[in-house]
């Protein structure tokens, strides 16, 4: 009889990338932790070992092996599933007490924490998932190396564990902190001043009985943990990157300062900043930064909340504030109100105003000095506030807190000239003749008008126009406008007032001046000494030929090419911002449910910015505007599948700037370029066309059909959000990119920056490779040296000293 042998139960080798993904670490982190546990550095690994190194039993069932090598959960992610703060997850970490039926965590280091994810499924919901955890192996003698056991347990469905009561605090440095709340709150009745409130909590921090001193890594803990309980996300991932990205220029980690605001201020004083120890930012972003970190560190240690308590006493905002959101028309629609509560409020505040103190008059200031944001939130205070000075019902009320009449702010800018209607008529028919372009010469007709050379030829008319008008030579009665710009010494007399005008830019003035000649020329009007006198005059000069680089894109380019972590983080951009994606859609999945509405929006978002870096470092430096028009699933497809690793981007040399086409490959890498750009056509492409809340994954799973079915007739690749047969608007994607880039990466820069950071790499690199640069940006040679490579010369004149003396008897040549 010939015996067969039973096969060997081997959940097999898990590679280099699979580990790394796996406990959500990456280089060094991962050769200390393989290192500890005995492992080759950079080589694959059995999943058995691995699993006997966090103290599981290197057999396990085979129905487990697929859940086993699921990648591990950090805390904030667990944190998304069980709906537990990170900080009290953190706070069970490090006390070592866990409550019932909640499993351990698997340690690699003092604070890098992991936890299975089929255990948090289980203790999320039993009834699904407690059976199969139950049935993981785990060794009865752990390695000295894990520093945690599991804790066997039958899970049910006994609610979750209520908050631990605090002890009493035995310190004898602060008695106050045994006062009971009643006595807490005559106590702070005492302290007039903020200041006051801010030393005494500070005191209180330091001298608490807890034996770990707090670092800023409770900064970003609360912020997550207010993120997770419904509270505005947006500021408060701005607050994170902030702080972050302060503490990096210093060369410090938020998990190694401690949380104290004194120390806070002594790192970041208000007059901190300068270009030598901070050359990624500028100034404004810097008091930014320090702006929303203080605000975090107040939050974390509870000055805000003293601070709310301080000013309800002497501060009628929050009163006002209060009142409105009684109103029942903004009951359902606070947002409605955060132009009043929020950017109102802070302006106010920061002048020293109360609500009786404000006056059409004191708005205007407030106005003037507000940002182009906060300008149109006080816009629509303002607009508010006298809707309801108007209403008979809601007017004694409000005027209580605003009793000096209110009127909406008009908007009409000091550049737009007020024109005669005959005029503007006329103005749009030269514009529209004078942007013409690709003429037929079988159907004697022009194909084209080019949207923004109209805009650019609008605006410049309209000014000479109206400094026609300023020096009399045209009369606004006149019945057209040819005459007068039939008259070389009135456009002449014209050109001499838009020179000697102050309040406009420079370049404005040049615009101006240089778009005339053009515009005349095609619309029959020949002034013969128009263009030369015009060259003349310096101030018409600025133009492309003479522009320079900007400060802050120099400064991207200087970082990226002395600190090798942050072009990393550039080269390889699109896998955070697809990560987080990622984590939205797998969290929904977990919960058995499809995507919110909120949720929806955000992987649009991140997969649209993650797409654009893969495309822009795995393909070719395109333009956004040519990013945003391409198209797929028509027989002229710009973005199509060349083979089974490759994507095949083709822009026409009609639609790029230098006119010049674009043709490049997308392939498959260890980079994963390829697979983002598929990965957004099958995962994120879909959602453009979902609007739907779906509260089951049966019913996710028929509207996700319905939305590929329809994302197949679409031809463009990044379908408009409202209007799916329209493409994304240019403004909309620069506002997703430049924001995740900024809270995701890190990384402050606009789409643009990309063709001037590989540019300049590229060239520091390669400097006898211009011709490579070039054919990679589709630009000359000129134009990359003049405009986009960035030269480090402080770098190279480093370098021709060592070369300088490396020829001294002796030297060594590098």
């Amino acid at each position: 009889m010939i015996k067969t042998s039973t096969p060997k139960l081997d959940p097999g080798t898990a590679t280099i990338e699979q580990i790394e993904g796996y406990f959500g670490i990456k280089g060094d982190k991962r050769r200390e932790v393989f290192a500890a546990w005995g492992f080759p550095s950079n080589a694959s690994t059995a999943w058995s070992e691995i699993w006997a190194a966090m103290g599981l039993n290197q057999t396990q069932a085979r129905k487990l092996w697929a859940d086993l090598q699921t990648p591990l959960l950090d805390n904030k992610e667990v944190s998304r599933i069980t709906g537990i703060s990170v900080g009290t997850i953190n706070d069970w970490c490090n006390k070592e007490k866990y409550p019932t039926f909640f499993p351990p965590p698997i340690r690699l280091g003092a604070r890098k924490k992991l936890w299975i994810s089929l255990e948090i499924l289980a203790f999320k919901q039993p009834s699904l998932y407690s059976a199969r955890a139950k049935e993981i192996r785990r060794q009865a003698f752990l390695p000295a190396y894990v520093k945690t056991s599991f804790r066997t347990s039958n899970i049910d469905l006994n609610p979750l564990p209520s908050t631990p009561v605090i002890e009493e605090n035995p310190s004898h440095l602060d008695r106050s902190a045994n006062l009971t709340v009643a006595e807490r709150q005559t106590r702070d009745t005492m302290f007039h001043t903020t200041e006051e409130l801010i030393s005494e909590i500070t005191r209180q921090v330091e001298f608490s009985a807890s034996s770990e001193v707090p670092t800023m890594n409770k900064v970003i803990e609360v912020l997550e943990a207010e993120i997770e309980a419904g509270h505005p996300t947006s500021s408060r991932r701005r607050a994170q990157c902030a702080l972050r990205s302060l503490l990096r220029a210093r060369k410090l980690a938020p998990e190694t300062v401690e949380l104290n605001i004194d120390n806070f201020d002594r790192l970041f004083p208000r007059a901190g900043w300068n270009r030598v120890n901070m050359p990624t930012m500028t100034q404004a972003t810097y008091l930014d930064y320090r702006k929303r970190a203080r605000g975090g560190v107040e939050n974390a240690l509870g000055i805000s909340k003293h601070k709310r308590e301080l000013r309800e006493r002497v501060d009628n905002w929050l009163k006002a504030a209060k009142w409105l959101k009684s109103l029942p028309r903004y009951r359902k629609r606070q947002v409605d109100l955060s132009c009043v509560e929020s950017t109102l409020t802070m302006c106010a505040r920061e002048s020293g105003y109360q609500p009786v103190d404000m006056t059409q008059s004191t708005f205007r200031a407030l106005y003037a000095r507000a940002s182009s944001t906060q300008k149109k939130s006080l816009r629509n205070a303002a607009r508010l506030i006298a809707r309801l000075q108007a209403d008979v019902e809601t007017a004694d009320g409000i005027r209580t807190f605003f009793p000096h009449p209110i009127a909406a702010i008009q908007t009409t800018s000091p550049r737009q000239h007020e024109l005669p209607s005959q005029f503007q008529i006329e103005i749009d028919m030269m514009t529209q003749v004078s942007s013409r372009t690709k003429y037929s010469k079988i159907r004697k007709e022009w194909r084209h008008l080019a949207k923004k050379t109209t805009d650019s030829h609008k605006k410049a008319m309209r000014g000479i126009i109206h400094a026609l008008m300023k020096v009399g030579r045209l009369h606004s009665s006149a019945n057209t406008i040819r005459i007068a710009l039939s008259d070389q010494d009135a456009v002449f007399e014209a050109l001499q007032y838009v020179l000697s005008r102050g309040e406009i830019k420079a370049s404005t003035a040049a615009s101006m001046a240089g778009y005339l000649p053009p515009i005349l020329e095609r619309n029959g009007i020949s002034l013969p000494e128009l263009r030369d006198e015009i060259k003349a005059i310096p101030e018409f000069k600025i133009s492309i030929k003479n522009s320079q680089m900007g400060l802050e894109t120099q400064n991207l380019c200087r970082s990226l090419i002395e600190r090798l972590d942050m072009r990393a983080d550039f080269l390889l951009s699109h896998a955070p911002l697809r990560r987080e994606a990622e984590a939205i859609m797998r969290l929904a999945k977990n919960d058995r449910r499809g995507l919110t509405r909120t949720e929806r929006t955000r992987v649009r978002q991140l997969g649209t910015a993650a797409l654009f870096c893969a495309i822009e470092c795995g393909g070719a430096p395109i333009r956004v505007e040519n990013f945003v028009e391409t198209t797929v699933n028509v027989p002229d497809a710009w973005l199509t599948v060349a083979s089974k690793n490759e994507f095949r981007l083709v822009v026409p040399e009609s639609e790029t700037k230098n006119k010049k086409a674009i043709d490049t490959l997308i392939s498959a890498s260890a980079e994963l370029y390829h697979d983002t750009v598929r990965w957004f056509l099958e995962k994120v492409r879909p959602h453009f066309f979902r609007n739907d809340v779906s509260g089951n994954i049966h019913d996710d799973k028929r509207q996700e059909k319905a939305a590929k079915t329809a994302a197949l007739q679409c031809r463009w690749l990044i379908p408009g959000v409202k209007n799916q047969t329209k493409s994304l608007c240019y403004n909309t994607f620069l506002s997703w990119f430049q924001n995740h880039m900024r809270d995701l990466v890190g990384i402050t820069c606009n789409p643009h920056n990309f063709r001037h950071g590989q540019a300049s790499l590229l060239y520091h690199e390669y400097p006898e490779r211009i011709d490579m640069i070039a054919k990679r940006l589709g630009d000359t040679v000129e134009t990359v040296v003049r405009f986009y490579a960035w030269i480090h010369n402080e770098m190279l004149m480093r370098e021709g000293q060592k070369a300088l003396v490396a020829l001294l008897p002796g030297g060594h040549r590098t």
